[in-house]
């Protein structure tokens, strides 16, 4: 079983994405590679301002900056394209890791992934994500945009792709850049409900808010003031 991460950054992100590659290397075991994913457009910067020795990069779709937040969860919901692992574990760059995290045996039970699942009464905001979902008849009765890292198996993500493209006669970027601006876009929704809904014989559905394995990470928002993201992230990091 080999376990790669995959994460999407673009140049907002660089400095929060250094103590994230910091997090995985200094915690994280059982894992293969980290590959790193940005736009071509931002490949120089990437070079330029993180240390990303012994990480696997790869240049994506140059999505115009407007559109780019839908883009970025476009790449990630192509990650198999990027990594031939039998499992793909997505961080994003404003979420470190704290403590020590085996994904191996975090994430797995009897070779089946873990993914958590929350009612829609449940998540508060999350439930703006249902229309998207309607769109695509993945409507369930549960959200999946739980805690990060998420673990995906790598082959489920052509067979969605497929299924978009089918559904909505479009090529699959386009597709999804049509749903985002008529309703909004969440990747990690659509997989969840694609995999709890067509392909689930490999998965195991936990409730997130009864889950009783604590939390492995700390998760920032890149939108809030980056000098106290910072700040906290060298604090839980020791730096």
């Amino acid at each position: 079983m080999s376990i790669d991460f995959f994460i999407r950054s673009y140049p907002h992100d660089y400095e929060f994405l250094n103590y994230c590659l910091h997090s995985i290397k200094k915690f994280v075991t059982n894992y293969r590679y980290i590959n790193i994913c940005v736009r071509e457009k931002d490949y120089d910067k990437l070079l330029q301002w993180v240390d990303v020795t012994n990480c696997k990069l790869h240049k994506c779709h140059d999505f115009q900056d407007h559109e780019d937040y839908c883009g970025q969860q476009i790449i990630k919901m192509c990650a198999d394209l990027y990594t031939d692992a039998d499992y793909i574990c997505y961080i994003d760059s404003d979420c470190i890791l704290k403590e020590p995290l085996d994904l191996k045996e975090y994430y797995f039970e009897n070779d089946k992934v873990i993914l958590l699942k929350d009612k829609w009464v449940d998540v508060g905001n999350g439930n703006v994500w249902k229309n998207c979902l309607k769109e695509l008849n993945l409507l369930t009765g549960y959200e999946f945009m739980r805690r990060l890292p998420q673990i995906y198996p790598r082959k489920f993500l052509k067979n969605l792709r497929d299924y978009i493209e089918k559904l909505t006669g479009k090529d699959f970027i386009n597709a999804a850049l049509d749903i985002h601006k008529r309703y909004g876009f969440s990747e990690f929704n659509i997989m969840g409900s694609y995999l709890y809904l067509h392909e689930n014989e490999n998965m195991i559905f936990e409730i997130g808010k009864n889950y009783t394995k604590p939390p492995k990470n700390a998760q920032f928002w890149s939108h809030d003031i980056k000098d106290n993201i910072i700040k906290e992230m060298k604090k839980i990091l020791d730096l």
